[in-house]
């Protein structure tokens, strides 16, 4: 089992939010150190208007708007300075944008982040990722899900050691 300190969740291509809903219920609970509530936050980076919407409608229904935003944006220019966790929903992205989002999380994500990929942690022939960026990206596990596009995808769970 993957332990995710902290609460922060960013999800690069967040579609519908669906993401952001499941790892607000992941990150939500009760710190028993604190005892307090601890709330999950996450952000979603999107470029399609149309999914930012409903996203942002389904969020305000369900009282979520303080925990989780959806921003239309590239998702290159993605804040992942405090995140946690960093879903990447690339798997249909060309490699070139792949490799400039891998080299900007490993400049800009904090140690120990854990990064979940639909496809392995690779980098294009010629690509300005370097092997020192690759092996910071350490495989965790790999979890066998289904998905509409592929009823046999693994989920690639790394973690940033750097």
């Amino acid at each position: 089992q993957l332990q995710c300190s902290g609460t922060n969740l960013v999800v690069m291509g967040s579609s519908l939010g669906w993401q952001c809903f499941f790892g607000n219920l992941w990150m939500s609970g009760f710190d028993a150190e604190e005892a307090t509530e601890k709330k999950g936050s996450c952000i979603g980076y999107e470029i399609l208007g149309s999914q930012v919407g409903i996203a942002q409608k389904v969020a305000l229904k369900f009282g979520l708007e303080d925990s989780i935003t959806f921003v239309q944006e590239d998702a290159r220019k993605a804040d992942v300075s405090n995140a946690k966790l960093i879903w990447l929903n690339t798997y249909a992205w060309p490699q070139d944008l792949k490799d400039e989002l891998l080299a900007k999380i490993s400049n800009e994500a904090p140690p120990n982040a854990i990064v979940l990929s639909y496809d392995p942690i690779t980098s294009a022939p010629a690509s300005p990722v370097t092997d020192h960026i690759l092996e910071q990206f350490r495989l965790e596990a790999q979890v066998d899900i289904e998905t509409t596009w592929d009823p046999q995808i693994k989920a690639h769970i790394y973690r940033l050691a750097k």
